[in-house]
């Protein structure tokens, strides 16, 4: 019987990872969070310019808000996709959360515009600020989902 031989496939990818200047990923990744940071100040106002879009639309009548849900639920999961980016993980979650909520609603046919409307007034809450403490934060995160949780949000 013939002894095992191990084999040891070529890495197509090392060169590709190394970069074109032999750079390493730590390197690379380096890099990529210096430019996250330099683009913070832009990032931040992107997120502020949205959440007061998403705000403006907590005083409207039930028929208008179903009506914007889809743009409502856009624009929340384009602040959640970035606000971490910029310090405001809290804001994100509770937009990320808006975009769960529309959608669960959306697919039970049941549409429940005052949960809506408590997300709503929560990233209203929270804002843009940096300066909500991270257990205040957490517990209203965690009471959004358990919101979410009655009528049958898939986080």
């Amino acid at each position: 019987m013939a002894a095992p031989q191990a084999f040891i496939p070529r890495n197509r990818l090392a060169a590709a990872l190394a970069g074109s200047h032999g750079d390493a990923p730590a390197d690379l990744v380096a890099e990529a969070n210096r430019l996250v940071a330099e683009k913070s100040n832009t990032i931040r106002a992107f997120v502020t310019e949205a959440v007061a879009r998403i705000v403006a639309q907590e005083r409207c009548d039930d028929d208008v808000l179903f009506a914007r849900c889809d743009s409502l639920s856009g624009e929340a999961l384009d602040v959640a996709d970035v606000a971490a980016a910029a310090g405001l993980e809290a804001a994100g979650e509770i937009a990320r959360g808006i975009a769960v909520a529309v959608q669960a609603l959306r697919e039970s046919g049941a549409w429940r515009p005052e949960a809506v409307r408590l997300h709503i007034a929560a990233l209203r809450a929270i804002g843009t600020s940096e300066a909500t403490s991270a257990q205040a934060a957490s517990t209203l995160l965690a009471e959004l989902c358990a919101l979410r949780a009655t009528f049958g949000a898939a986080e």
